[in-house]
């Protein structure tokens, strides 16, 4: 049962609308949690501009991440979510419990 479920994570991947459904998720946690909701999309745009090993081996067993941002940008639009200037980012909150190394 544990390779099975290795050898969906890391050879197979999920299905391509798993990982929109987690993103669309993800992006409703943060909106729910006060943060921006377009740290995702923003984060999905930033490994993108990384490329290299690591970006190969995502795009392995995930949709291009391009086509994540552009879903998770109409998932906001479609349910009338504002962007990252709706000042709604609590950074101080952020600061108080994420510490960064």
């Amino acid at each position: 049962m544990v390779d099975q479920a290795v050898s969906i994570l890391f050879e197979r991947g999920y299905q391509k609308q798993d990982e929109f459904e987690a993103d669309r998720i993800g992006s409703s946690l943060l909106v729910l949690s006060g943060y921006d909701p377009t740290a995702l999309q923003r984060y999905l745009l930033r490994i993108d501009a990384a490329k290299g090993t690591m970006t190969a081996d995502i795009h392995r067993t995930h949709p291009p991440n391009s086509e994540r941002s552009d879903a998770l940008i109409a998932f906001l639009n479609e349910n009338g979510i504002p962007g990252s200037d709706s000042g709604a980012i609590n950074q101080e909150r952020f600061k108080h419990y994420v510490q960064l190394k």
